[in-house]
Order: C-alpha cells, then sequence, then structure tokens
C-alpha cells in the first residue's frame, strides 16, 4: 500500500482526518476491486483453456478416422493426453460412440502403435465416464481378441494386457469371468516359468519379456477383487484354478527386469491377499523368498545396466522390507499405480 507523505504541522490535523477518510474509502474500493478481479479473470482463463482442449480434441477425434495411419496413430496419442490432463466427462460423454469406434478400429484394424494408442485409451474413456460398466464390456471383447492374437505386435499386446487389467479392476464383478482372465493372462506369462527342471529360466526375447511382465502385473491386480477365502482355498489347495505360488518364484530368475520387478510384486501382493484371510498363508516358503529378494534387493551385478540396478533395487527393498517386518506396503495400490502410469506415459 503506497504512503501518505505527512506534510503539515498540528494545524491541520481536521484537514488530515478528513483526508485520511476519504483516503481510505479509495483503498476500500480498490481492495474490493483487487479481490473480486482475479476470480474473474480466472474464471475467463478457466473458459478459455476448456474451449483450447475441446477444439484440440474435436480436431484429434477428426483425425482419428482419417485414411493415413500415421495421422490416425498422432491423433489417439492427441487424444490420450488430453484426457490424462482433463477431467471433461460431460463433452466426452456426447462424444463416447464415437470414441468407442476409433478405439475399435484402431485395436482391430490397425498396427503397432495405433494398436497400442487405442488400447491405451481404453481405460482413460471409462474413467472419464466414470466406469461405465456397459462400455467396459464393450472394450473387453476387441482388447480380449487383441491379447491373443499372436500376429499382433507384443507392444500392442502389452497394452492391451494392461487395460484390460485396468477395465476389469475398474468394474469387474463376476468371479467367473475374471478368473477366465486371469486364466488367459497367465497363458501368457508362463511363457517365462522356469523350465521342468525349475532351475533353467526359458529364453525370450525383450520384447517378449514385456508382454509377459504386462500380463503378469494385470493378472495380480485382479487378484485383489477375489474374496481373500476362496482365493486361499485356490492357491493351498493344488487346484489348477491359480497358477502356484512356486511357479512364480521362478519367475525371479527371469533374465529380463521388468518380469523380475512384476514376479516381485505380485509375490508380495499374493501374500498381501493371502494374510488378509490367514495370518499363516504360505509360511513355508517365507524364508526361501527373502533370500530370493534380499539377493535383488543388494544386485549390483556390473552386467545388468546401471539404471536396470537402480529400479530392481528399489522395487525389491520395497518388497523385502514387507516380507521382513510384515508392514502392509499395500501393494494393490502400488500395482494399479504402475499399471496406470504405463498407459499414460
Amino acid at each position: 500500500m503506497p504512503r501518505r507523505n505527512k506534510k503539515g504541522g498540528k494545524g491541520r490535523l481536521g484537514d488530515s482526518n478528513s483526508e485520511d477518510e476519504s483516503y481510505n474509502d479509495n483503498v476500500s474500493v480498490y481492495s474490493y476491486a483487487s479481490d473480486n478481479a482475479p476470480s474473474s479473470v480466472n474464471d475467463c482463463d478457466e473458459l478459455s483453456s476448456n474451449e483450447r482442449y475441446e477444439e484440440r480434441f474435436i480436431q484429434a477425434l477428426e483425425n482419428a478416422t482419417e485414411k493415413s495411419a500415421q495421422t490416425r496413430t498422432l491423433a489417439l496419442q492427441s487424444i490420450c493426453e488430453i484426457l490424462m490432463h482433463r477431467y471433461m466427462p460431460d463433452f466426452v460423454d456426447d462424444r463416447k460412440v464415437t470414441l468407442i469406434d476409433c478405439i475399435e478400429k484402431s485395436i482391430r484394424r490397425g498396427k503397432g502403435a495405433e494398436q497400442a494408442w487405442g488400447a491405451r485409451l481404453a481405460p482413460l474413456l471409462v474413467l472419464q465416464l466414470g466406469g461405465d460398466e456397459t462400455i467396459s464390456k464393450t472394450l473387453n471383447q476387441f482388447l480380449l481378441t487383441t491379447v491373443q492374437d499372436k500376429s499382433v505386435t507384443f507392444d500392442a499386446r502389452a497394452k492391451c494386457c494392461t487395460a484390460l487389467g485396468l477395465l476389469n479392476f475398474f468394474g469387474g464383478e463376476d468371479i467367473g469371468d475374471l478368473l477366465t482372465l486371469m486364466q488367459c493372462f497367465e497363458s501368457i506369462f508362463s511363457g517365462s516359468y522356469l523350465k521342468a527342471d525349475d532351475k533353467v529360466p526359458i529364453s525370450v526375447s525383450t520384447e517378449a519379456s514385456t508382454l509377459h511382465a504386462e500380463a503378469l502385473s494385470a493378472w495380480g491386480l485382479l487378484l485383489t477383487l477375489i474374496p481373500p477365502g476362496d482365493f486361499v482355498a485356490w492357491m493351498t489347495s493344488g487346484q489348477p484354478v491359480l497358477p502356484s505360488f512356486k511357479k512364480i518364484m521362478g519367475l525371479l530368475q527371469s533374465p529380463h527386469l521388468d518380469v523380475r520387478m512384476a514376479a516381485g510384486e505380485t509375490l508380495a501382493l499374493i501374500l498381501e491377499c493371502g494374510r488378509s484371510h490367514d495370518e499363516e498363508f504360505l509360511e513355508d516358503y517365507l524364508i526361501d523368498l527373502i533370500d530370493m529378494v534380499k539377493q535383488l534387493a543388494t544386485d549390483s551385478h556390473k552386467y545388468r545396466a546401471k539404471r536396470d540396478r537402480k529400479a530392481q533395487r528399489a522395487t525389491f527393498r520395497d518388497v523385502l522390507r514387507y516380507l521382513e517386518v510384515s508392514t502392509i506396503n499395500n501393494f494393490t495400490a502400488k500395482i494399479y499405480k504402475n499399471l496406470f502410469l504405463k498407459i499414460i506415459n
């Protein structure tokens, strides 16, 4: 606030009071204007920002139907980026039929990157619309078909696994349907199981390992939707409903970082879910599991890239802390977060 110069002596006190009142009135008017102006300006800025996003969205949606595969792919990417940064359910709801059509065509008829971006868009659309179950079921059908199609690139199939995991986590209620989907995921990540002697990992390509890791993470996320009592019974009875704990432990020996990390998080998640029903769930495996996890948490092998070693140690330190201290780190939230980050990154 600017200071007034104090000129004149006591003889001007009366005039000074009059001036102060006038000055205070002016200040009050200025303060009122200052307090209220930003709200008006912010509203205009917000409206302008919304309009810009909506214009970009409409243009991208138009481009998503173009003949050029590159144009369609860039359009899908742009739509994903807008939905990641802006929540506009009413605007999206008015265009959901067109969006579903774009997703379906990109996944069924597209190739490579176009399929991958189409798969990424699926859960973002459902999130914008509050987990619409009808849309989830529609999207599930062609996502699942693509996951099972071995002629599709590993990356696109991996993104479809992630999308399926998230869509069914948002709205999966039928346990039978969840188990069927989980068995589909296992048929994929079982490609990284140890060989029959349980000592040597099966050799898979780096691209295939990414698919296996995504399928395993999606499997783990859906696992949290199964009632703990049923889950414990299936895991301990030897029934072929779910893979054995030992087989998933074997994935820790994979030569691929993403598979090892997904396996570590999934093993912790299995124990977290089981222990909520039975405190001694799979207790016999703990000593061996802790030894394996400890080695991975302190791995310093130079033949692994420095960045890979850092990521691995961070992941397995969390897993080790959970196993040794029995603190609930909430691996359900961790895996959900990881899957969602893979959609938006």
